[in-house]
């Protein structure tokens, strides 16, 4: 479903096999024995296909969060076979748009990498499979810039548990910019 949705993040085979998760694990399994079942499946999976994985202990994978930001203007969801990332530089013709660049990397056994695809649309509106998450993602940011652009808008402020990332590229713009 999360293939399918994102359309990135996760290898194909490992989309099927997530499967799996549904089958060997309770209702009421927590997010932990979810995430933990599937690195089980990942790594089993990576060693059957002789795709080499690193071995990280579960505190490690905690320590490492889900979501890197590399100042000043990139994101990494990191899986240990997989990556999403994302890119936005300014548009030098236009200040209201942005060049948005969206890769899925993904490991596969020495000498089974296929061609590198690239794809790219004037307008994300061009391309009609994003999925259902970059879709609405997509579709927030022009409702994001003209919230931010009201009179009604003083600031935002993030989750300082859940956005602890995001706080801290705030803070290193700011401190980047002397602000």
């Amino acid at each position: 479903m999360l293939e399918e949705d994102l359309k990135a993040s996760i290898p194909p085979h490992m989309a099927e096999l997530a499967d799996r998760l549904v089958d060997e694990l309770p209702e009421d399994a927590s997010l932990l024995d979810v995430l933990m079942k599937y690195g089980q499946i990942a790594f089993e999976a990576a060693q059957e296909r002789g795709i080499p994985f690193p071995s990280l202990t579960p505190e490690e994978i905690g320590r490492a969060g889900a979501d890197w930001h590399l100042f000043p203007n990139m994101v990494f969801l990191p899986a240990p076979d997989a990556m999403l990332a994302y890119r936005a530089r300014p548009d030098r013709n236009d200040p209201e748009r942005c060049i948005f660049e969206v890769y899925s990397l993904v490991l596969y056994p020495e000498g089974q990498e296929p061609p590198l695809e690239r794809q790219e649309f004037k307008d994300w509106r061009d391309h009609d499979a994003w999925g259902l998450i970059l879709t609405q993602d997509f579709e927030n940011m022009t409702e994001v810039q003209r919230g931010m652009r009201s009179t009604g808008f003083t600031g935002s402020r993030t989750n300082p548990v859940q956005e602890r990332s995001v706080s801290n590229f705030h803070r290193a713009l700011r401190e980047f910019i002397g602000a």
